[in-house]
């Protein structure tokens, strides 16, 4: 039987350790909450019933019936995101109004209250903006292999929402316009690597196999997407000029404020929530999207997808890529502006949601 813990300065973080996002999240909690209480990490199977419990992830019907079936006697805050309308029974609707949900964006926020799911709400996620530290001989690789060009980054896995194909078509008019361009897709193959996922399902695209077909040349495939070191991922964000968003849609959007842990201007679509981070023409630039798609996803969620053309992203990649002067005052005016990002900023205010 599983021990009953009610202590009052105790506060459980669960999270599925296994995926890089969430584990982050997890022990950024446990970092900034150790100073205000007696604060544990857990995995989904190691939790114990009762006291104060934060589960990190995202807000959709398994989380939902975890919540019901192992911790019940817990006081539970559900923090996460949501890309869309996620697909919940009537049980796990009972469920979400019993507890305390907690949104990382106010994108997220609507998503849920547009069905029914009532939201206490709203804490961004954040980045520790004094972790700066870097892999040098990573770095170093990275600047060989850039060799000196101006190097744009994406970090992202190739889901359907996050673009790859469209970043890829935009990309290809960007190498004929900057001679000196030069694209990181630090992305995974067809297959992902995390063992979980790679159980249930592949990727949509084949990032190598198209930008081969698209006729692209200066471009490096990490293939390594969730297996390099914080460190090594720094030094992917140290050594580019500009962080390039493709996603069409995300709960909340991290990499775009690690980016700002170093300075970088961000390019992302204009719709929330990138726009809940990015000021367009001050940290970074934003293109317009021209539609709205849903996709249906394995009849869990309904990605709300901000669809756009490639296009319009070549644009903003071209113009900052050639104006140096524009890129340094966006990167003057993170630097002004980051901390507000800050885990310890952000993350304190959620022990709030126990009141």
């Amino acid at each position: 039987m599983l021990k009953i813990q009610t202590e009052q300065n105790t506060v459980k973080i669960v999270a599925n350790l296994k995926w890089p996002s969430f584990r982050n999240v997890a022990l950024d909690l446990e970092k900034v909450l150790s100073p205000h209480c007696d604060v544990s990490v857990h995995t989904y199977s190691d939790t114990a019933l009762g006291g104060r419990v934060i589960v990190v992830d995202t807000i959709k019907d398994s989380t939902l019936k975890f919540i019901a079936n192992r911790l019940k006697g817990s006081k539970v805050i559900l923090y996460g995101p949501t890309e869309g309308h996620s697909i919940i029974d009537s049980d796990s609707r009972e469920t979400a109004r019993k507890i305390k949900i907690v949104a990382v964006s106010g994108f997220v926020k609507e998503l849920l209250e547009d069905i029914g799911v009532p939201v206490a709400g709203i804490i961004p996620h954040g980045v520790d903006m004094s972790f700066r530290e870097v892999d040098k001989e990573y770095e170093e690789k990275v600047k060989g292999i850039a060799d000196g060009k101006l190097m744009m980054l994406t970090i992202a896995g190739n889901d359907v929402r996050k673009g790859i194909p469209e970043l890829l078509e935009a990309y290809r008019l960007v190498e004929k316009a900057v001679p000196r361009s030069f694209l990181v897709l630090h992305s995974e193959p067809k297959t992902y690597f995390n063992e979980v996922e790679k159980k249930v399902k592949t990727r949509f695209c084949d990032p190598l196999e198209l930008s081969a077909s698209l006729g692209i040349e200066r471009i490096w495939h990490t293939c390594s997407h969730g297996l390099l070191t914080p460190e090594q991922v720094n030094a992917l964000y140290n050594c580019c000029c500009v962080y390039v968003s493709s996603s069409k849609s995300e709960g909340f959007g991290l990499p775009l404020i690690e980016a700002y842990r170093f300075d970088k201007p961000v390019i992302a679509v204009n719709a929330p929530p990138f726009n809940e981070i990015v000021e367009d023409g001050v940290t970074g630039s934003m293109f317009e999207s021209n539609r709205i798609e849903w996709v249906n996803y394995r009849n869990s969620i309904r990605f709300k997808l901000h669809a756009y053309r490639p296009e319009r992203l070549a644009e903003k990649m071209v113009s900052l890529l050639v104006n140096p002067g524009i890129r340094e005052n966006i990167s003057k005016k993170i630097c002004e502006v980051k901390d507000k990002w800050d885990i310890r900023t952000v993350y304190p205010k959620i022990l709030e949601y126990f009141q």
